[in-house]
């Protein structure tokens, strides 16, 4: 198995290498196709709001890299664990999730396409990979631990259709639309 560190808590940038380092391991034809396919190009990945960049080097080791405002990708790709979940599980097709924006991705249509490649490339081989499996299962469990401690996080109440999430929050307050303090809700 990789010998990728584990960190405390959840880091998209282990699961990232996990992935590959277990491709490595019991799927390197389906690594090989997804070197072929990426190769070249640096993406922006972005799960919950932790972002990194990767990108297969010339000699087609993967790299990890903290985000920077100022590093150029060739695409990005933006999603929640919700979503990753649900595409892994089959309960959800990588179109639909674009289609309903749970998945959103940007950049120039080749390398757009891409993504979409590498993205089917590596739900096709999950299934025949106890060693992804098992990823897909230690993620599940820390997705579970996170909405576990989410939910006992306070919640707002200012909206007149339920309580507020912190999550929702995080979106609404990215989107400009949480109402300043004091201000009344909405209706």
């Amino acid at each position: 198995m990789s010998t990728t560190p584990r960190p405390s808590g959840n880091s998209l940038r282990y699961y990232v290498g996990e992935l590959i380092g277990r491709l490595v391991e019991e799927a390197p034809q389906d690594l090989a196709r997804l070197r072929n396919v990426v190769g070249g190009y640096r993406a922006r990945i972005v799960l919950d709001g932790e972002a990194i960049i990767v990108a297969f080097d010339e000699y087609g080791t993967l790299t990890i890299e903290p985000d920077g405002s100022s590093v150029v990708v060739d695409g990005s790709g933006a999603t929640d664990r919700a979503t990753v979940l649900a595409l892994l599980d089959g309960h959800l097709e990588v179109v639909d999730a674009i289609l309903s924006g749970h998945l959103q991705v940007r950049g120039a249509s080749d390398a757009v396409t891409r993504i979409f490649i590498a993205i089917e490339i590596i739900l096709d081989a999950s299934p025949r990979s106890p060693l992804l499996q098992a990823l897909a299962d230690d993620f599940q469990g820390e997705a579970k631990r996170t909405t576990r401690e989410a939910t006992l996080q306070p919640r707002s109440s200012w909206s007149r259709f339920g309580t507020v999430t912190p999550a929702e929050q995080n979106l609404l307050q990215r989107l400009g639309l949480m109402p300043q303090r004091g201000t009344p809700a909405p209706g």
